[in-house]
C-alpha cells in the first residue's frame, strides 16, 4: 500500500485502548470503504496505520469499545 493522508480522518479510541502506552484508535473512511487503525506508541514516539475493509459486526462506534474490530483483515499502510 501507499502513504495515504488521514487527516481528514476523525479518530476515535475504545475505553480499552486509553491509558495504554500503545494506544489504539480507529476512524471510519466510508468514501474507500474502509477502516483506519492508528497506533500510536509513546515508548518512542512512532505513529502507523493500518487499513481493512469496512466488513464489521454491528455498528462502527469504537468509543463504546473495539470488540468487533480488533479480528478485521489489518493490513499495514507504508
Amino acid at each position: 500500500m501507499t502513504t495515504t493522508n488521514f487527516d481528514d480522518l476523525k479518530f476515535q479510541t475504545a475505553p480499552e485502548d486509553q491509558g495504554q502506552i500503545v494506544t489504539y484508535s480507529y476512524a471510519a473512511d466510508w468514501e474507500l470503504d474502509r477502516i483506519v487503525r492508528r497506533c500510536f506508541d509513546a515508548s518512542d514516539r512512532t505513529t502507523s496505520y493500518d487499513v481493512a475493509a469496512a466488513d464489521i459486526q454491528g455498528e462502527f462506534e469504537p468509543w463504546n469499545g473495539a470488540g468487533n474490530l480488533v479480528d478485521l483483515d489489518w493490513r499495514p499502510v507504508e
